[in-house]
């Protein structure tokens, strides 16, 4: 089984040197970064928990990329909060 999700991540840049000079494309990994936690997020999921737990599915993201960034990763980025939505 297939399924399509849509998603939005908002993030701001803290250190716009640091995004600069230390990643080269810094959106492009942002958004790589986001879609690999999303995956990882759902595939602890079934379809109807996906379908019907959206709003803790974010929550589960944004802790989980606020992890992954300023903890493992001393990021450039300050911010992030995430939206998605099933098809």
């Amino acid at each position: 089984m297939t399924v399509a999700v849509d998603a939005v991540v908002y993030y701001r840049i803290f250190d716009p040197i640091m995004s600069v000079c230390n990643v080269n494309d810094a959106f492009r990994s942002t958004q790589l970064l986001a879609s690999t936690t999303l995956r990882n997020v759902l595939g602890t999921k079934a379809m109807s928990e996906v379908l019907s737990e959206r709003e803790s599915i974010s929550h589960e993201m944004q802790v989980r990329l606020y992890v992954k960034l300023f903890i493992d990763c001393n990021s450039f980025i300050v911010s992030s909060s995430s939206k998605m939505t099933v098809v």
